[in-house]
């Protein structure tokens, strides 16, 4: 091999080593990225491997290395496999992947059961407002997106009713408890200390180790929400009088910020948020006779006889 050939060779091998540091794959703007080659030599690089199907381009955009046991599937379970790893996160609706493959239903039926098997792809079923009862596929590697799952308060789509009624207790005792170090001190003082911000009871849940998971900040805006719905705590708006203008962790807080506090009338159990009603996604479309109701609530079934 010349001299120009082995420079081929080590560009390629520099390329793959690059894309091999992200399991997920590059965008392809970053393929000049690779250290120690000219954005011109990463890019013939890259269309050498994608040549040799040693990478694959998917329409979003991004590189990634073409999966060696891709080759070991059918021509129609690779057709339904490229359509569900192409959704990413977003993950692919099954009336959407029966159009896009135009594959028969048994047909799809059987290649999906395929996939599942050989542990490609994964179902998961849509408990949010937009997606409640909807089957969406994704990639065995990929985590779904949080409109679809409902977010950290579900667990492999079903609602976490041991972690919720655990979160919800943490969290009224937090209030109660800024309320309760304060209550001897003058009203001034007791109802400016005894304020928190959403990033205040963040923080503290984060410290807590409550959960094996990350929680997000809008998880925490959720809780608050049915705090405030079920009277444990009350809301206000920071330039109303006795409102600070710092938060416990010391944060400056925005003119109008929205801060909590315990509600005095309020004992310390309440009994809204001890239902799976409390934490749940579609709670305000929830009516009785209508599509997502009460008398037909699988999780609510479930919580009374538990």
């Amino acid at each position: 091999m010349g001299t120009a050939g082995n420079i081929i060779v080590e560009n390629t091998k520099k390329v793959l080593e690059f894309i091999e540091r992200h399991p997920k794959g590059i965008d392809k703007t970053d393929v000049v990225k690779v250290s120690g080659l000219s954005p011109q030599e990463s890019v013939a690089a890259v269309n050498l491997l994608l040549t040799q199907r040693k990478l694959e381009l998917l329409e979003n955009g991004v590189i990634r290395l073409k999966d060696s046991r891709d080759e070991q599937l059918q021509e129609s379970e690779k057709l339904v496999y490229h359509l569900i790893s192409e959704a990413s996160t977003s993950g692919i609706w099954a009336r959407d992947l029966k159009d896009k493959c135009g594959l028969l239903r048994p047909q799809l039926t059987k290649v999906i059961k395929s996939l599942e098997s050989k542990q490609k792809i994964k179902s998961v079923k849509g408990v949010t407002a937009q997606h409640s009862k909807k089957i969406f596929y994704f990639r065995a590697d990929v985590t779904p997106d949080r409109s679809i799952t409902g977010g950290a308060f579900h667990n492999e789509s079903e609602l976490d009713i041991s972690f919720t009624t655990a979160l919800n207790k943490l969290c009224t005792k937090y209030f109660f408890t800024l309320s309760e170090k304060v209550k001897d001190e003058p009203l001034p003082s007791r109802l400016l200390k005894s304020y928190a911000s959403v990033q205040d009871l963040f923080d503290f849940i984060e410290k807590s180790g409550i959960s094996n998971i990350s929680l997000l900040v809008e998880d925490v805006e959720c809780i608050i929400s049915s705090l405030v719905f079920d009277d444990a705590i009350k809301e206000s708006v920071v330039g109303k009088p006795f409102t600070p203008i710092r938060d416990i962790g010391n944060r400056p807080l925005q003119l109008g910020a929205k801060v909590y506090r315990w509600n005095q009338s309020t004992k310390l159990s309440n009994g809204f948020l001890s239902t799976v009603c409390g934490f749940c996604p579609v709670f305000r479309k929830c009516r009785e006779n209508f599509i997502i109701s009460p008398s037909t609530c699988q999780y609510m079934a479930e919580w009374l006889e538990n």
